[in-house]
């Protein structure tokens, strides 16, 4: 089993703030490069695939770098949804466009919380505990897959 200390632990958040600074920069590039629906179709894709491969990880650097690779893709949305309110702030102003967005961003972060003790809870009961924890990794990327298939359908902006 690893040993993650709260210095290592810490260090591995940093990829978090890492990612999100270059995301943030980047992120109206690659909009206007790729296109919208490009960009959330990579989104989407990469948080998949890099769900799977923290879950695979053991070694705490790499951990820290799928962090900010997945922050920096991620980071598309949270400019995108700024863009996307309308010059006509008499009509739906864009604080409401960021209320909303925020209600649901925040909000379902007690409702991730839950699902991952669940999830750790039940694959618990047939592998070990420190599978059942990455298995909250497995698991995140297998939503973020399938919400790939369906929103690469249906959302094209």
């Amino acid at each position: 089993m690893l040993h993650i200390t709260p210095l290592t632990f810490t260090i591995m958040g940093f990829g978090f703030a890492v990612g999100a600074i270059i995301g943030g920069y980047a992120a109206p590039w690659m909009s206007r490069t790729l296109g919208s629906g490009t960009c959330l179709a990579l989104t989407l894709g990469s948080a998949s695939v890099i769900g799977v491969l923290v879950g695979l990880s053991t070694w705490w650097p790499l951990t820290a770098v799928l962090f900010a690779a997945g922050t920096l893709a991620g980071q598309h949305l949270e400019s995108h949804h700024g863009q996307s309110a309308p010059d006509d702030h008499s009509t739906t102003p864009a604080g409401r466009v960021n209320s909303v967005y925020r209600f649901f961003a925040w909000g379902m972060m007690p409702m991730g919380a839950l699902m991952g003790g669940l999830v750790v809870v039940v694959a618990g009961r047939f592998v070990s505990h420190e599978m059942a924890l990455r298995c909250v990794f497995f698991v995140d990327g297998a939503i973020h897959f399938a919400l790939l298939l369906v929103g690469r359908r249906v959302l094209t902006t």
